[in-house]
């Protein structure tokens, strides 16, 4: 009866009934403690990974001025607080060169290891080994044009830059475009199996004339 009476338009008070009220009061308290719960959660995992990313930032102000070695470990929970869908976790070592003067630094970082990612032929996820070398320069400039992606500029009033960011997209943009388990040393296919044979009788018993040109492509990555 009260849901009936708050659906159909502005509510009468004069023809509410005492429970009635207590029971409207009660749903909009608990919607209230609901909102307040959501920002708390927000809130504190915002704070969680601020204090997380914390140990990705150098305080540059600090160093002193000429050539400086620096080494990160990228693992598991490094992934997971960017909840990122392409990469899954992993173990990620960045080793880092940097030189720093007094209008730039300039680092160049040399990334090794393996991350986690899903296999685009059997669905499984696998390590997939990474290998790559990235430059970044970081100019102090108030207002630097954004568009050169090696290039940061900060504030000059900036003591610190946060690298957890950077780490991810680097390591986003040079994951291959087709991932799929490597092979063993016999040359053959380090996939599940069982997941193969499964795919395969999904797609492949359909009859040509009822084909489906949209499964081509997992077609193509099945054979």
């Amino acid at each position: 009866r009260l849901a009936f009476k708050l659906s159909s338009g502005p509510i009468k008070w004069k023809h509410l009934k005492n429970n009635e009220i207590c029971s409207l009061f009660a749903l909009w308290a608990f919607d209230f403690s609901f909102l307040i719960l959501i920002l708390i959660y927000t809130f504190a995992r915002h704070f969680s990974a601020m204090n997380f990313f914390e140990k990705y930032n150098i305080r540059y102000k600090g160093l002193r001025t000429g050539h400086h070695n620096l080494n990160f470990e990228l693992e598991d929970s490094f992934f997971r607080n960017f909840d990122d869908p392409e990469c899954r976790g992993g173990s990620i070592r960045i080793e880092a060169e940097l030189e720093k003067k007094d209008d730039l630094l300039t680092f160049v970082f040399t990334f090794s290891q393996s991350v986690k990612v899903v296999c685009d032929r059997c669905l499984e996820e696998f390590d997939l080994p990474l290998n790559f070398k990235t430059t970044l320069y970081v100019r102090f400039d108030e207002e630097g044009p954004q568009e050169d992606p090696e290039v940061l500029h900060l504030d000059p009033k900036e003591n610190k830059i946060c690298l957890a960011r950077y780490f991810m997209e680097s390591i986003r943009l040079n994951l291959p475009i087709k991932r799929t388990h490597p092979l063993d040393k016999n040359g053959e296919s380090l996939c599940n199996m069982e997941m193969l044979r499964k795919l395969e009788q999904h797609l492949f018993k359909e009859n040509k004339e009822n084909r489906d040109p949209r499964w081509d492509s997992l077609r193509d990555l099945l054979g």
